[in-house]
C-alpha cells in the first residue's frame, strides 16, 4: 500500500513539473473573437493558447462541448492542422516538421470562431 502511494505522489509530482517547465518557456497566442457583434458585457475567451517551440498547448476556462482546431501557414496559405475535439480541458497539438513562419490558430468554441496568430521557431 505504501509502494502504490509513492509510486502515485511520484508520478503526480513529475507531471506537475513537466506542466510548470512547459509554462515557463511557453508564450501566450493572443486569442481575440471574429464575430463581430458589439457585447455590452465582459467577454469571455473560452480558451487561452500557449506555444513552446514546436508544441501549442490550448487551455479551455471550462468544459466545452466540442471546439473546431485548424492551424493555416500565413506564409504559405496551407492547413497544416484541423481537428475537432470534444469534451477535453486540455489539448495539446505538436507542429514538428512544420517550416518556420508566421501561423494562424482558428478556434470555433460552441459556435462562436476565435483566432489567434503565432510564430513558429
Amino acid at each position: 500500500m505504501r509502494t502504490k502511494l509513492l509510486l502515485l505522489i511520484l508520478s503526480c509530482t513529475v507531471l506537475n513539473v513537466f506542466a510548470n517547465s512547459l509554462n515557463e518557456t511557453a508564450k501566450e497566442i493572443d486569442i481575440k473573437t471574429t464575430d463581430v457583434k458589439r457585447v455590452r458585457s465582459l467577454l469571455v475567451i473560452p480558451v487561452r493558447a500557449f506555444i513552446d517551440k514546436t508544441t501549442i498547448l490550448l487551455e479551455f476556462v471550462y468544459l466545452c462541448e466540442s471546439a473546431t482546431v485548424t492551424i493555416m501557414n500565413e506564409d504559405t496559405g496551407c492547413m497544416v492542422y484541423s481537428n475537432t475535439i470534444m469534451n477535453l480541458n486540455d489539448f495539446t497539438i505538436e507542429l514538428f516538421g512544420e517550416d518556420s513562419g508566421n501561423y494562424r490558430l482558428e478556434l470555433t468554441v460552441d459556435g462562436k470562431r476565435y483566432d489567434g496568430e503565432f510564430w513558429l521557431e
